[in-house]
């Protein structure tokens, strides 16, 4: 084996001549040993800047004062279907009273619902002609409002209403064909 070349473990002189590696020069040879660089290192400007950026970045990190975290009180409920052949169930809002309010969903239509935790989930009855609906607000009285429509996705939606177990159609304004029901209060829709 030649004499110039690492063996077993030795680093030889020509295997760590300085060379010139773009902007740094590594390796070489001086009395005393080893060393990393035997001329100055190239830099230009724009990478100096990056590098004092980065290091700026790195040594002093932003803190960012966290908020006290409260937590509340909550428990999650499985309210299952409304029917037992139902393949899901989706909850949409929950009034001050705890009546919660979605829609369970079959194949070929979804019935919205109402449920609370003494009386369970209690499916409200469909608009004549709309196979899909779903129940978006409750108030505190237990009055509800939706959506009733003909695809699940709310093709030809109407308004609806919801009141002791009936449903009925809400007016439409003047030149209108479709709407939607999002939320009711103690007195009037909104």
């Amino acid at each position: 084996m030649r004499a110039d070349r690492a063996v077993a473990g030795r680093l030889s002189r020509r295997s760590l001549a300085p060379r010139d590696c773009g902007n740094v020069a590594i390796g070489g040879w001086r009395k005393g040993g080893l060393v990393v660089s035997t001329s100055p290192m190239k830099t230009n400007l724009i990478s100096n800047v990056r590098s004092v950026a980065i290091t700026a970045v790195l040594l002093f990190p932003v803190t960012v004062a966290a908020a006290p975290a409260t937590l509340l009180p909550y428990q999650i409920y499985d309210i299952g279907v409304v029917d037992s052949g139902d393949t899901a169930s989706q909850g949409f809002g929950v009034s001050h009273a705890g009546i919660a309010v979605g829609r369970s969903i079959h194949t070929g239509g979804s019935q919205a619902f109402t449920w609370t935790l003494k009386g369970g989930i209690l499916g409200l009855p469909n608009l004549a002609g709309r196979d899909f609906a779903v129940s978006n607000s409750a108030n505190d009285n237990g009055i509800v409002v939706g959506t009733g429509a003909s695809t699940l996705f709310g093709t030809s939606r109407l308004p609806v209403i919801w009141q002791n177990g009936a449903v009925s159609q809400l007016p439409l304004p003047p030149g209108e064909t479709l709407g939607d029901a999002n939320s009711v209060n103690a007195s009037v829709l909104r």
